[in-house]
């Protein structure tokens, strides 16, 4: 990291320089964000035929742990994305506008309908996490095998998946056409 600040604020970088920089570090986040978030997308798929209440806890744990890097590397695709609107002077074009209104429809969407499900089938579990313990909040019983076989079939992996890669490939048509 020392040695990117070097490269990018030394004497004499161009402002293209700089730009070509920053626009690595948004693709490489990019790529940080989909390795963080394909377990979680797997798991909702693997959720839907899992009935042993030991390997559903164990799925809900595999997508707990990989939240911290998906919201790590989501934000650094925001502050990248917006740096490099910025320094590129896009702002002014309608597609980075509409790329953006995308990638924050798109995580709240995931948000709502991900987010949402798996700490739904969390607290059916009688799963807390850390900081709601320390909250003082208390786990809830586990529900009957037959609520949460209910809950669990209530996730939608298919929508989610279309949503998101939807997306994805409308983001990058926007990025790489810039048709507006």
């Amino acid at each position: 990291m020392i040695f990117l600040g070097i490269i990018l604020f030394r004497k004499g970088t161009g402002k293209m320089e700089i730009y070509r920089w920053v626009i690595l570090l948004h693709v490489l986040f990019a790529f940080g964000f989909f390795l963080s978030h394909g377990a979680s997308a797997l798991a909702m798929f693997k959720l839907r035929n899992e009935r042993s209440h030991e390997r559903i806890c164990a799925i809900i744990e595999l997508c707990k742990m990989g939240e911290p890097p998906m919201i790590i590397s989501f934000l650094g695709i925001l502050i990248t994305g917006i740096a490099g609107g910025f320094i590129g002077g896009w702002w002014r074009h309608g597609w980075i506008w509409a790329a953006l209104i995308l990638l924050i429809a798109i995580d709240l969407l995931m948000g709502r309908y991900g987010r949402v499900y798996i700490e739904q089938i969390a607290n059916a579990l009688g799963m807390v996490d850390a900081r709601a313990t320390k909250k003082g909040v208390i786990p809830a019983q586990p529900a009957s095998p037959e609520a949460l076989a209910t809950i669990v079939n209530a996730g939608r992996p298919g929508l989610m998946a279309s949503v998101g890669l939807g997306g994805l490939a409308a983001i990058i048509l926007l990025m790489t056409i810039k048709p507006f």
